[in-house]
């Protein structure tokens, strides 16, 4: 967030106030610092509350502190949490607030998952989902985990270990979200900002699977398609319930597909036999194959390399995949997650609550 505006605060400020029983705004900065006048100002005229986390290369513990602080002091009837960046902006605020008052009502889900067109300065943008409305469970499961692209999936893994096979729903609108449409410089500095927090995540468990998707699409944004393929092929036998690793690899052999039989039209006449065949061919690949969106110094042709030891998180990743496979714990879960609705839980161990979030 940008200390120095306030605009985007006051949006989100203003279309929640109406919706939600309580507000918490989570300050970040340097210890010792508090947010500007203009700032804590209009947050009070919103009734506001404050928490002071300063941001120590893990946005998953800045989320966790307002969530820990409402959860510590949540009130009667309170069943939900729901938070959002001041660069996230709804298309029809109207709507989407309509709809979150609607999903509180909701007795069968553990969390909503919202889909975000991640806009770039080119106007080109590429889709990613995140789960950001979730169940404040009186036992502290539902918490957000990673230092960079931080999600609840560890939280969902242990609710199914448990014997919970929670189901996740998706709100029904899209969020755009302008935090990487910034000038070639910002988002640079972003990107490297980003890179260096991946790589602490990574050091820490060299078998995060997220971590690891999302190292490989840093080196994507940089044309570093090597580097970008390692990722995914490790993210992928790494992976147990993950699909995303997955989905990723696919997405790029179908962009090598694409190359390849796009070559192959281009070396025939339109009289050849095959010519039509790779003509479909290569009208799917088209639909499909989409090229990742750049950001930053790539935006402008000139990509600049993370400045990472690739080779020492490789070496760590190899070391990881053999031990697990020695530990005999590298294995396909049982179920796919989609098992039994289970009611979630009120604070007080009674289901079916009155709504609140």
């Amino acid at each position: 967030h940008d200390s120095e505006q306030t605009t985007n605060l006051f949006r989100w400020l203003d279309q929640v106030y109406l919706v939600v029983d309580r507000i918490c705004l989570v300050w970040t900065g340097p210890k010792g610092t508090k947010p500007p006048e203009a700032m804590a100002t209009m947050a009070s005229e919103f009734g506001a509350e404050w928490v002071y986390h300063p941001f120590d290369d893990d946005l998953s513990a800045c989320r966790n502190a307002g969530v820990e602080y409402l959860r510590s002091t949540k009130r009667p009837g309170t069943r939900w949490f729901f938070t959002m960046d001041d660069d996230e902006s709804f298309h029809d605020a109207h709507a989407a607030m309509v709809a979150i008052r609607r999903m509180a009502e909701v007795t069968d889900s553990w969390g909503w998952m919202f889909k975000f067109r991640n806009w770039r300065k080119d106007g080109n943008f590429n889709f990613s989902e995140s789960i950001r409305m979730a169940l404040l469970d009186p036992t502290g499961v539902m918490r957000f985990h990673g230092r960079v692209h931080e999600t609840v999936e560890k939280s969902l893994k242990t609710l199914q270990e448990n014997g919970v096979h929670p189901q996740i729903k998706y709100f029904p609108h899209e969020v755009d979200h302008h935090g990487l449409a910034g000038s070639s410089e910002e988002m640079q500095a972003k990107l490297e900002k980003y890179a260096l927090l991946i790589e602490k995540e990574i050091k820490d468990n060299p078998s995060n699977v997220g971590a690891w998707v999302s190292l490989g699409l840093q080196y994507a944004n940089d044309g570093q398609m090597a580097e970008h393929h390692l990722c995914l092929e490790h993210a992928t036998r790494m992976a147990t319930t993950q699909f995303l690793p997955f989905k990723e690899l696919g997405n790029f052999h179908l962009r090598q597909a694409s190359a390849c039989f796009s070559q192959a039209q281009e070396r025939l006449a339109p009289g050849h036999a095959y010519y039509p065949i790779l003509e479909e061919i290569n009208r799917f690949l088209g639909d499909f194959a989409v090229p990742i969106p750049v950001s930053g110094a790539a935006l402008e042709g000139d990509p600049q390399p993370i400045g990472i030891d690739f080779g020492a998180l490789l070496k760590l990743a190899d070391e990881a995949y053999t031990q697990r496979q020695e530990d005999g714990v590298l294995m396909m879960e049982g179920e796919s997650g989609e098992g039994q609705l289970v009611e979630p839980m009120s604070g007080d161990g009674h289901a079916g609550q009155s709504p609140s979030v």
